[in-house]
């Protein structure tokens, strides 16, 4: 089930408050992502999603508990249920709507293929999990350098 912290006012230009939106089906992760950013004192709001399929209802505006406010960034996990990362990031590059929405990879896979293929797709980056409780703090920390300098679509 979706879940998310209230989105603030924002604009398209660097702003801290780009929302991001996290695919992530394993509640520990999220959990973990959750702590990451309140422990850097980012004040970008987070919205969940635990599978594909539910992220693009929300990014597309048809979920029926949770929306999206724009500018935002998707952090999205490769190995999920019902639909996974590779298939989000087809259905977004093929919708007029999200295919110029950024997009960072989360996953456990260092496989060089999951990584082509991923860059293949427009992605922005490829974070690999590894030790994520440890080694996300600079992941997060870039994260939000990206959105306060980037423009955002």
């Amino acid at each position: 089930m979706a879940s998310g912290f209230p989105a603030g006012e924002s604009s398209s230009r660097g702003d801290a408050n780009v929302t991001v939106l996290v695919v992530e089906d394993d509640i520990v992760d999220q959990e973990i992502v959750q702590r990451s950013f309140k422990r850097a004192k980012l004040s970008h709001p987070l919205i969940f999603a635990e599978n594909g399929f539910e992220a693009l209802k929300i990014m597309r505006g048809e979920h029926p508990k949770t929306k999206i406010q724009g500018p935002y960034m998707v952090l999205l996990d490769l190995n999920m249920p019902v639909m996974d990362g590779f298939e989000v990031l087809e259905e977004m590059r093929s919708d007029r709507e999200l295919r110029d929405k950024v997009v960072f990879v989360l996953s456990t896979s260092d496989d060089e293929g999951d990584v082509k293929r991923a860059y293949s797709r427009g992605i922005s980056g490829y974070i690999q999990k590894g030790d994520i409780s440890e080694g996300f703090s600079e992941a997060t920390k870039m994260l939000s350098s990206f959105s306060n300098v980037v423009i955002m679509p």
